[in-house]
């Protein structure tokens, strides 16, 4: 007879109920996933399941593989292991499993079909549970995953199309939304509240607000308020029977109110109305409650009054959100698309439908047994799903036989429960464990096996003073469960497990800021590490007893409540020369380094926009100061900086993506500099990491480089498909490296050492995202500003997660943790007050407690962190600041002097006058502009251009006026009040030119009035992208959208007047050309005039006078141009230039301010307009020239006279000839001596 084999089996597995629902709870560092694959083991050996049986759900793929991994790997040796493992045949009293013959072989069935092991993410197993019953949950058999972001946009335009016809129901909303945010805002906010789960609060019900106001319009309300106010003193009693009185009469306007928008804005009038200099009357009167009883009485239906109105911007929300989100939905199922939530809702709905039960009874019997892990981060939806599974029907699987039996294992940690942003829900957790107490116990997990028992008595003595405050606690507190962990000096003195780091200032000096405090610490925390990781009597050595070893920097987290409280350790560090890394440090497209990138790029796009140029420039990719720019403006095109990006365009335009990538990293010295002067790896990671996005987007649907553009600011303003959430940036360096990262990703993870920093302030955040509360067991989602009791839940649910998150944040630590501290020294003083309320204050005030207890001397340290002394005046640096980088590498460029050349020396320069000699002989042609001629320094171009554009019309002047009145009629006194208030300056002036050039003329030329230019379909959504998109572009904000577009209806369809006197709007000419590029050479005495006809070949006339054979030469150089308009009418061509100038005085004052400022503009435009309709002599004038034209946008605008129309005579003509050929063109005079 074969004897049986025995196997260890762990002893937690006695307090787990056998086949039955269990509820486990565990701390940090218990031995969760081991408990886990033992459970399994014991369900297979113990209660005859077969693995495929047993269903493993996890919420993250690496918790899925490592449960995987570690349940094989038990799975294997309980079948193949041999006699020399500890684990086989254990002593006759130790606990241990007896596996029979049957048992063995369900393992072994196990261990060889374990690629069909149902562990997976809860979404995995969701996709799996539609794909495999597609017919059951009413699905189709494959879908693929959606790009969420792209279907919610799109879903948003459709919406707000829908709502602007009048006859919406949501268009006065929208109309009004509209009137404060712009699109794009709007659709920011419906994106961040489309993710919340919780009931949006308060409800969007007239019929509700009015039975409350109801309530609050009896007369005997309006007497309580008054009686109430006679409490108050003298000085506040006159005001607030003002405030009330309103507040009464606002009742009976929402009584009144025929919407909840007017709701609304009856409130907002009386919470807005002012108290004193810096308050409000809602804020006021509700504070004066707190201290009057009877105040506070009387306002109680008032208050639930303003808790059942919508704020507007929370009404906007209730009223678009619901009809986008069923778009979105729609779309994705044309599309066959599903996305991660619908994945969960669909089994959800599933299971709750008509085929429910059908489906249910076939997933109850594929799966008998439910394990979920981190249960503490599910959500209302998940449970649902579990529950209906598991639990329905089944309360009391004890009773059944043990082959019949279905059970849930719920384990978890509450105290972990930390995701509450991504929509994670403690309170469900709550909720599934009071579901599950009336039929089985508790299992708590009470030995840590991670840290040394002096680490686990020091946070245990931490969470044992007030550090927990809501209904979940840290009520058994654990044990050590591996006593041979110990961490010592390496002297071998004992290391305390705890030191304290206590901000402090010298003598007389004021208080910390937060600032100062981060500095202050991030000092005290490289020096720290500096001591721990090398061989002076600090450094730190850990391990199992008689086998005790020094530090890596890998061993050391920091850890920060954000990424900001981990940038000073960071630079601090890399200054010393310490390794360190962000650990999967999110937000790649929101770095400088990705904004450098887009620099490069739209220059690269334009190389003649000057604006791209110095910004690109500037960047590290070109390694210049600001200071080397000056004289910007006389770069030609061959110049060096001018030809990289003009070659860097070529190769994007050649799909040379390759050569593109290595000249912008290598070619360009970035990587060198950044390297050996800079020392920034994490700057050049960075880079690489994202011109390696750049290349493989381009690759992949071969984008030209202004696609490219587009594409990368959408990155950046994440906007762009679903890897934008994957903008993780890359580990900057291979070897073992200090880890910064913040106390969310820290979960799940150890070290040795941890340093945690953050939490000075409170954790509620401005805007309007989702404020959360629970009450009576459901989830509700607010917006501010909030009534008093929904503001202290919500602050209250926020604390109980800070605290949550700071123990994870604290339990981390193996050997050793470091906080700071705040306490006063012996003399009183403290060198930092925290905020009321920060996140820190749990921590903060268990430390008080327990620096001052006798017992705890031997178990903490505390070390000063001296705060940085101010640099003496005149002194380079900031106080308290990083380190710069001159004062961080001078030993490094010591050391770089002192090796030997690697190259030759540089040759000794030349005197500076035999210099500019050579350089004036060797020089190019000449061009010039007329933003050169008239010496102007705010031009759109510059004449290294090889696109120059001769503009001399951005000016910042103030004042307004002038021009013929708009077709379309005077604006409304709204919309002038809106032009007036377009800000001048050369923002603008590019802005609205900008518009222009690009506007669809078909569009504006179908449109009634103005008023329908943003609102009309189709194309005003596409016009207001359009201007929102030239706004962004030229730095003016978005809220002047709507009068651009003013100014853009009223310049297009304006009567402009022509030779023939009749008035011509431009959207009617025959044929208009935009942004007409010309050049031709400077006037020079050989060359042809007006009368005289070129060489033959050259286009000579036939009654011309001759100019003989010889060639035609370009002496002097060129001028380059770029006409904003030229269109045709009857025959006849005229130019016409946009001004967007402010200028006083009427159509007088316009023609006064064309000759003093544009006369030279107009001598230039006219003739190369004439050279380029090839017109020579007088009849070809009188018969092709029309004349020229100056439109001033913003009297144009305005309903005012503001073109200005002149058709010079072809004697004027030929005179501003002659006056250009004797005219200097600066340095074509030089160049035109160097080559006489």
């Amino acid at each position: 007879m074969t004897a049986l084999r025995r196997f260890a089996r762990p002893d937690v597995l006695d307090e787990i109920p056998l086949a039955s629902h269990a509820w486990i709870e565990a701390s940090a560092g218990t031995g969760k996933t081991f408990t886990l694959e033992h459970l399994i083991v014991d369900l297979i050996v113990r209660a005859g399941a077969r693995l495929e049986e047993i269903v493993v759900l996890t919420f993250t793929e690496k918790a899925t593989l490592e449960m995987r991994e570690r349940v094989r790997a038990t799975l294997v040796a309980l079948v193949h292991a041999g006699p020399d493992d500890p684990r086989v045949d254990p002593p006759a009293g130790d606990n241990a499993w007896t596996l029979d013959a049957p048992a063995l072989e369900r393992l072994r069935e196990a261990v060889e079909g374990f690629e069909a092991a149902s562990i997976h993410t809860i979404h995995g197993y969701c996709q799996r549970v539609l794909q495999e019953h597609a017919f059951r949950s009413r699905g189709l058999f494959e879908q693929d995953l959606a790009d969420s972001r792209s279907h919610f946009r799109r879903a948003v335009r459709a919406v707000l199309r829908e709502a602007l016809r009048p006859e919406d129901p949501a268009y006065a909303v929208l109309s009004a939304a509209l009137g404060q945010d712009s699109p794009s805002s709007l659709t920011t906010t419906l994106t961040r509240w489309a993710s919340e789960p919780g009931v949006l609060m308060p409800p969007a019900s007239l019929e509700a607000v009015h039975a409350v106001a109801v309530t609050c319009s009896a007369p005997a309300r309006r007497q309580a308020l008054l009686a109430a106010a006679q409490h108050e003193t003298t000085r506040t009693r006159a005001p607030l029977e003002e405030h009330v009185e309103a507040l009464f009469a606002c009742a009976q306007h929402v009584l009144a109110a025929p919407d909840l928008m007017t709701a609304a804005a009856a409130v907002n009038e009386w919470s807005s109305r002012p108290q004193g200099a810096s308050k409000t009357a809602g804020e006021w009167v509700f504070e004066r409650a707190s201290k009057n009883p009877a105040l506070a009485h009387a306002l109680a239906p008032f208050e639930a009054l303003m808790e059942a109105i919508p704020h507007f911007p929370m009404l906007v929300v209730q009223t678009l959100l619901p009809r986008v989100l069923a778009k979105a939905n729609e779309s994705k199922r044309a599309a066959s698309e599903m996305d991660f939530d619908d994945l969960l809702t669909r089994v959800r709905d599933a299971l709750e439908g008509e085929g429910g039960g059908e489906l249910a009874d076939a997933l109850r019997a594929q799966h008998r047994f439910g394990i979920i892990d981190e249960f503490q981060d599910t959500d209302a939806t998940q449970w649902a799903i579990f529950r209906r599974l598991f639990f329905e029907g089944n309360e009391a699987p004890a009773r059944r036989p043990l082959a019949q039996r279905r059970a849930l294992y719920l384990i978890g940690d509450p105290k972990q429960a930390i995701y509450g942003f991504r929509g994670a829900d403690v309170h469900t957790y709550l909720s599934a464990r009071d579901a599950l107490a009336p039929h089985t116990e508790r299992v708590v997990l009470k030995q840590n096996f991670r840290s040394t028992a002096a680490m686990i008595d020091a946070y245990n003595a931490i969470f044992a003073r007030g550090f927990f405050a809501g209904p979940i606690r840290y009520d058994t507190p654990v044990g050590c469960g591996d006593p041979t962990l110990s961490a010592q000096y390496s002297d071998g003195g004992a290391a305390a497990p705890l030191v304290l780091l206590r901000p402090t200032v010298a003598e007389g000096a004021p208080q910390l800021t937060a600032d100062g405090v981060r500095d202050a610490l991030a000092d005290a925390i490289a020096d720290e590490i500096e001591a721990l990781l090398g061989d002076g009597p600090r450094a730190l050595r850990v391990g199992r007893a008689g086998a005790l070893r020094g530090l890596l920097p890998s061993d050391i987290y920091v850890l920060g409540r954000q990424g900001r409280d981990l940038e000073g350790v960071h630079d601090r560090l890399a200054a010393r020369g310490i390794p360190c890394a962000y650990f999967k440090r999110h937000g790649l497209y929101g770095t400088r380094e990705a904004e450098d990138l887009l620099m490069v790029l739209r220059a690269v796009a334009d190389p003649s926009e000057r604006s791209h140029r110095l910004k690109a420039w500037l960047t590290p990719f070109f390694g210049l100061e600001l200071s080397e720019l000056r004289g910007d403006e006389e770069l030609h095109d061959d110049h060096p900086l001018v030809a990289r990006l003009v070659r860097l365009r070529d190769r994007c335009e050649a799909r040379d993506y390759a050569a593109f990538g290595r000249e912008l990293l290598h070619e360009s010295g970035l990587s060198r500099r950044e390297l050996f002067v800079e020392e920034s790896a994490r700057r050049l990671t960075n880079y690489q990491h994202l011109v390696d996005v750049v290349l493989e987007r381009a690759h992949g649907r071969r984008r030209t480089v202004d696609e490219l553009v587009v594409d990368f600011q959408q990155l950046i303003e994440q906007q762009s498909g679903p890897q934008v959430s994957d903008d993780i940036e890359r580990v900057a360096t291979d070897g073992p490296a200090v880890q910064l990262l913040t106390m969310h990703k820290s979960k799940g993870l150890e070290a040795e050492v941890v340093f945690v920093l953050g939490g000075l302030g409170s954790s509620d955040r401005g805007g309007t995202d989702p404020r959360v509360r629970h009450a009576e067991g459901v989830r509700q989602a607010w917006m501010r500003p909030l009534s008093r009791q929904v503001a202290e839940d919500v602050a209250r649910e926020q604390a109980e997660e800070d605290e949550r998150l700071f123990y994870v944040a604290l339990t981390r630590a193996r050997s050793r943790l470091y906080l700071p501290y705040f306490g006063e020294d012996r003399h009183g003083q403290s060198a930092y007050t925290l905020r009321a309320k920060p996140a820190y204050a749990p921590v903060q005030h268990a430390l008080e407690q327990l620096v001052t207890e006798p017992s705890s001397a031997a178990s903490i340290e505390l070390r000063a962190a001296p705060a940085a002394s101010p640099a003496p005046e005149g002194a380079p640096g900031a106080p308290n600041g990083p380190p710069a980088a001159g004062a961080v590498l001078p030993a490094r460029r010591e050391a770089l002097a002192e090796e030997p050349a690697a190259l030759p020396a540089a040759p000794t320069p030349l005197p500076s006058a035999l210099f500019a000699e050579l350089r004036r002989r060797h020089s190019g042609p000449f061009a010039t502009s007329y933003s050169r001629l008239s010496g102007s320094a705010r031009r759109r171009w510059s004449e290294s251009s090889p696109n120059e554009e001769l503009k001399a019309d951005i000016h910042d002047a103030s004042g307004l006026v002038g021009s013929s009145a708009s077709a379309a009629g005077s604006p409304s006194s709204g919309v002038k009040r809106a032009l007036r208030d377009l800000p001048g300056g050369a923002s603008t002036g590019l802005f609205l030119h900008e518009a222009l050039e690009r506007v669809d003329l078909r569009y504006i030329a179908g449109l009634g009035d103005a008023s329908e230019a943003l609102v009309a379909e189709p194309g005003g959504t596409e016009l207001r992208v359009l201007l929102e998109s030239c706004a962004a572009r030229n730095g003016v904000d978005a809220a002047h959208v709507p009068a651009a577009a003013e100014l853009v209806f009223h310049a297009l369809r304006s009567p402009l007047p022509t030779r023939a006197g009749e008035g011509l709007p431009l959207v009617d000419a025959t044929r208009v050309v935009r942004e007409m590029s010309f050049q031709f050479p400077i006037p020079e005495a050989s060359h042809p005039s007006l009368t005289r006809s070129l060489a033959a070949g050259m286009g000579a006339q036939p009654n011309a006078e001759p100019l003989g054979a010889a060639p035609f030469r370009v002496e002097r150089g060129v001028v380059r141009g770029v006409v904003d308009v030229v269109f045709e009418h009857a025959g006849a061509v005229y130019f016409l230039d946009w001004k967007s100038d402010r200028v006083d005085g009427g159509e007088a004052a316009l023609r006064a301010h064309v000759r003093t400022h544009y006369e030279l503009q107009i001598k230039l435009y006219t003739l190369g307009v004439l050279r380029l309709l090839d017109v020579w002599d007088e009849d070809a004038y009188a018969q092709r020239f029309g004349g020229h034209l100056y439109a001033f946008l913003r009297p144009l605008g305005l309903g005012e006279e503001g073109v200005v129309f002149e058709r010079p005579s072809f004697a004027d003509v030929q005179r501003w000839e002659r006056e250009l050929l004797s005219m200097s063109f600066g340095g074509a005079a030089a160049l035109a001596g160097r080559q006489a």
